[in-house]
């Protein structure tokens, strides 16, 4: 069996094809949306009064995110290792809610490995 990477003592091999990555930073970017505004709408009802907007500049989470393969099935020949930090299409990545900030994707998502700099 692999090294696989072991968190909060727990030692987890996925099945095939699936591989487990951890997040440490988002990458983000600054938009402005438009949201309803609390203060204004206290006590109006959607359905039938106006609702007052305002102009937020939120966070939002890039498409693609750099993060550190955290475990790999046990027949995998794709070449990664754990501790490899890759390019993944994060729109694909599943919430692993067993433990926190983990994510799983299939091996095909991950776009490539990001060189040491």
């Amino acid at each position: 069996m692999k090294d696989n990477y072991k968190f909060r003592e727990v030692n987890f091999t996925p099945s095939s094809n699936r591989v487990i990555l951890k997040c440490n930073k988002f990458a983000t970017y600054k938009q402005s949306q438009r949201v309803l505004d609390d203060a204004k709408n206290e006590g109006k009802d959607p359905m039938n009064d106006q609702m007052e907007t305002i102009i937020k500049t939120v966070d939002v989470k890039y498409g693609y995110q750099i993060m550190e393969i955290a475990s790999l099935p046990a027949d995998d020949k794709s070449g990664y290792k754990v501790g490899d930090k890759v390019l993944v299409d994060f729109r694909a990545a599943k919430k692993f809610d067993l433990y926190k900030d983990l994510y799983w994707v299939w091996l095909m998502d991950i776009v490539g490995i990001i060189n040491a700099e």
